[in-house]
């Protein structure tokens, strides 16, 4: 995706300071997919799979409670 949008932006942008800022090594298309690729999509994905077991196990309403026994006796 990333050797598109600086197709695309190459063509579209003339002034190499805004091709830089949008699709350079550090741009916000470029680096924007790839940190929303690497580092976002593991963690909610793990999130979206894990939470629907948990919720379904019967173990979230115990978890709850523990939790606000916890924070009953710190506050």
């Amino acid at each position: 995706m990333n050797p598109w949008i600086t197709k695309m932006i190459t063509y579209v942008i003339r002034w190499q300071v805004l091709q830089d800022l949008f699709v350079g090594e550090y741009g916000i298309f470029t680096l924007g997919v790839r940190y929303a690729v690497a580092i976002i999509l593991p963690i909610m994905g793990t999130f979206f799979l894990a939470f629907p077991i948990i919720e379904d196990s019967g173990y979230l309403p115990r978890m709850a409670m523990l939790i606000d026994r916890i924070s009953k006796k710190l506050a």
